[in-house]
């Protein structure tokens, strides 16, 4: 009797696993129209966003195109913003399936349905992200991109070649174009009220005692002199910063994070490459960065900082590399 019912159950997990090979396939199989250009392009972006996984130099291929469903399943649902707290959740579900290692070593398959969904919707986010510009729900059609992802998943040959995406760079750039200035003219009336209340306050700021103006319109004062050399536009320096709104709301601070911070002089907003260059090592400087010598137009999608918001810092020096 127990015989029986091992095979019965045997033959149910066969018909479950032939039924879902079936449904795989059957995916695989689905037409796609490629009508219009963004059609092409959606898929062509998608069947790119899959190289990461198929690669074969990345170790973990095997083990990824064996849980392919999950991959699929996640990038389905990833083309988005995702919030910190979901990132961070996302990312424990990917250590927990590779065990500590990233060479495939510990691959722990039990965890491989949260671990490779997440890694699905990570390859989706970062696909979204490189759009968010132009709008990606709008210069993307979605389902496009996402067949042309289960096809790179899949290994198939891509339905739009390199020749043919050269081909669409014009309209491409044009869609961009005519996507950028839309969104530009919007913004400057959604936020006009971020630039007449910046320049009110550099206005008013620039008549008070110890405040200089440069020729661009940076306005800073002297903390603390320092006595050092100054950087120049090719060099690495190490600061402590702290960042804020003109109405004092903090948006960055290495001060609070208890960490400085490196980077080239070069790197960073225009406010800040400008300033650099005339700070003395170990001195301290406030800035006051007008939204053209900050991030204008495009600060970083979904951050703290608006369009065209004028900017404050504090900033000390304190290496120059």
């Amino acid at each position: 009797m127990k015989y029986l019912f091992m095979m019965a159950l045997l033959a149910f997990t066969l018909v479950a696993c032939s039924d879902e090979k079936e449904d795989e396939k059957k995916q695989e199989d689905k037409p796609i129209e490629l009508k219009s250009d963004k059609d092409k392009w959606s898929y062509y972006f998608g069947y790119q966003a899959s190289k990461n996984i198929t690669n074969p130099q990345n170790p973990n291929k095997a083990q990824f195109l064996q849980n392919k469903k999950y991959i699929i399943e996640g990038f389905k649902s990833g083309f988005r913003d995702l919030s910190q707290d979901e990132m961070m959740e996302q990312m424990e579900y990917i250590k927990t399936m590779m065990g500590g290692s990233r060479d495939g070593s510990t691959f722990d398959a039990s965890a491989a349905d949260k671990g490779c969904k997440a890694v699905g919707i990570f390859t989706a986010h970062e696909t979204y992200k490189n759009f968010v510009p132009l709008g990606p729900t709008t210069f993307i059609n979605l389902d496009k991109l996402e067949a042309g992802f289960i096809d790179g998943v899949n290994e198939k040959a891509s339905r739009v070649s390199d020749d043919a995406f050269q081909g669409m760079k014009e309209s491409i750039n044009a869609e961009a174009d005519r996507l950028q200035a839309a969104k530009a003219e919007k913004d400057a009336e959604l936020y006009k009220g971020n630039k007449e209340a910046g320049e009110k306050f550099l206005a008013e700021n620039a008549k008070k005692p110890g405040v200089k103006v440069t020729e661009s319109g940076l306005q800073y004062e002297v903390l603390k002199a320092g006595s050092g050399p100054k950087p120049s536009a090719t060099s690495r320096v190490t600061v402590h910063y702290h960042g804020t709104t003109i109405d004092g709301a903090v948006f960055d601070s290495s001060v609070d994070r208890g960490e400085p911070a490196t980077f080239g002089v070069n790197q960073v907003i225009k406010g800040w490459t400008e300033a650099l260059q005339l700070m003395p090592k170990g001195a301290k400087y406030k800035l006051y960065i007008p939204q053209e010598l900050a991030y204008g137009a495009t600060p970083q999608p979904g951050g703290p900082i608006e369009p065209y918001e004028a900017l404050i810092f504090e900033v000390e020096l304190l290496e120059i590399q």
